[in-house]
C-alpha cells in the first residue's frame, strides 16, 4: 500500500503564479472549516486583496443548495478565491462557467481524458462528480458593482480508500484511484487551473469561453428531471390540492439548446419550453 504523499506547497504556488504574473495572496493550510467561510470572515474583518486560500481538509465544507461537501484529509483539493471585479452581480456570477471551463481544461491537460460539465457548475468524469464550483457575492454597492466575490472549488483529486459516503456514493468520483498518487500532481493542478482562471479573468465582462462551456456541457440534447426547489418540497396529504403535489414533482423535459446567458432552453413533456437559469437537475436515464 503506497501512502499519498501528494502534498499541497503554499510556497510552489506563490512561485509559480508570479512568474504568470498572476497577483494574488496565497495561504495553505492544514484543516480548517470551510474555505468560503474563512475567506468571508477575513473580508469582513478588512481584507481588500485579492486572496487563494487552500486546506488539505475542511470540518465543514460546503457546497451548493446548502449541502456539505466530503472534505476528507489528503485526498482532494480545497481552495477558495477571494477577488474584487470590477463587475455587477450578473457579471460576477459568471466567474463560476470560468472556474468550470478552466479547471475542466486542466485536467483534461493533465490526465489526457475528456473532462466534461453538468450544467451549470459540476466537473463531471467516467460519468461522476468529481468536482464542484460554489460562488458567493459578498456585497454590492449602491451604484451596482460587487464590493467581493468568493469562488470555492472542491475536487476529488484522489479515491478515498474508504470510499465516498452512503448519501453521494453513487454519483461522486475522483481523478485518480486511492493509491494512483503522483508527487506534486495537486500543485500542478491548481497552478493550471488558476493560469486558464485569470487569463478568461482578466477579460472579464467579455464572454471568451462561451463556446468551450457549451462543448462540454453534456446535458444538450438529454432528456432530464427539472428538480423542485427543496424548501418548497411538500408531503403528500389530503389537505394538499392535486396541482400543488403535482408542482412539487420533478418535471421532465429535453435539453434543446444553451444561450448566451448561459439558461437551458428545454422542452417539456407537455410540449411547453421555456429557459432555464438556476434550477437543479437530475440526468435521465433511458
Amino acid at each position: 500500500m503506497m501512502r499519498n504523499r501528494d502534498t499541497i506547497s503554499e510556497h510552489y504556488i506563490r512561485e509559480e503564479l508570479q512568474k504568470y504574473d498572476i497577483p494574488i495572496a496565497v495561504r495553505v493550510v492544514e484543516e480548517i472549516d470551510s474555505t468560503n467561510e474563512a475567506l468571508k470572515r477575513m473580508a469582513r474583518q478588512g481584507l481588500k486583496e485579492d486572496f487563494l486560500l487552500i486546506a488539505g481538509k475542511q470540518s465543514y465544507g460546503r457546497g451548493t443548495k446548502g449541502r456539505s461537501f466530503y472534505s476528507p484529509e489528503s485526498t482532494g483539493i480545497y481552495m477558495s478565491i477571494l477577488l474584487h471585479p470590477k463587475a455587477d452581480a450578473l457579471q460576477s456570477m459568471r466567474l463560476t462557467i470560468m472556474a468550470a471551463v478552466a479547471q475542466a481544461r486542466a485536467i483534461e491537460r493533465l490526465k489526457g481524458e475528456a473532462i466534461q460539465i453538468k450544467w451549470p457548475n459540476d466537473i463531471w468524469l467516467h460519468g461522476k462528480k468529481t468536482s464542484g464550483i460554489l460562488t458567493e457575492i459578498i456585497g454590492v454597492y449602491e451604484n451596482g458593482q460587487v464590493s467581493g466575490v468568493i469562488v470555492g472549488i472542491g475536487i476529488n483529486v484522489y479515491e478515498p480508500r474508504q470510499g465516498f459516503p452512503k448519501p453521494v456514493e453513487k454519483i461522486a468520483g475522483a481523478l485518480y484511484g486511492p493509491d494512483e498518487w503522483q508527487e506534486n500532481l495537486k500543485n500542478d493542478l491548481v497552478v493550471g487551473l488558476l493560469k486558464k482562471f485569470f487569463a478568461y479573468y482578466r477579460q472579464l465582462p467579455e464572454d471568451t469561453f462561451f463556446a468551450e462551456y457549451k462543448k462540454r456541457c453534456f446535458v444538450i440534447g438529454k432528456r432530464i428531471w427539472i428538480l423542485p426547489v427543496p424548501e418548497k418540497i411538500k408531503k403528500k396529504s389530503d389537505s394538499l390540492p392535486t396541482e400543488q403535489i403535482l408542482k412539487d414533482l420533478p418535471e421532465e423535459a429535453e435539453v434543446l439548446d444553451l444561450d448566451k446567458q448561459y439558461r437551458l432552453y428545454v422542452r417539456y413533456a407537455d410540449g411547453r419550453c421555456g429557459f432555464l437559469s438556476h434550477q437543479e437537475i437530475s440526468i435521465k436515464l433511458v
